[in-house]
């Protein structure tokens, strides 16, 4: 008999304007991305909880004009990284949010292993 083991959940908070774009499914999907990526660092060290900011800035005629997200990551260890997509706005201008969080993804990724060098 194969031993079930059961992963933890990884607390996931995402906060987004209620009014904004960012529809309950989108929300859903970043869920999904985000635990994925918990799973991953979970490996290394234990995740407490993964947040994410989305921001959505609109030109005057209310149309969102581009997506920024704030990634941050803290670790039961007390270490916590942090990515934003500021940083990405120029490539990410005509790219989807998944995509800005996956930017932000590496980004923390670059920072841990940097940490994990010195």
């Amino acid at each position: 008999m194969k031993k079930l083991i059961e992963e933890k959940q990884i607390p996931i908070i995402i906060h987004h304007s209620p009014e904004g774009p960012t529809r309950e499914y989108r929300l859903e999907q970043l869920n999904e991305i985000l635990q994925a990526f918990g799973t991953r660092l979970n490996k290394r060290s234990p995740v407490q909880r993964i947040e994410l900011t989305i921001e959505d800035p609109k030109n005057p005629l209310g149309k969102v004009v581009a997506y920024g997200a704030k990634l941050r990551v803290l670790f039961y260890s007390g270490k916590s990284y942090f990515a934003s997509s500021d940083s990405f706005v120029a490539k990410a201008q005509h790219l989807g949010l998944e995509t800005n969080v996956r930017e932000a993804e590496k980004e923390i990724l670059k920072q841990i292993e940097s940490d994990e060098e010195r």
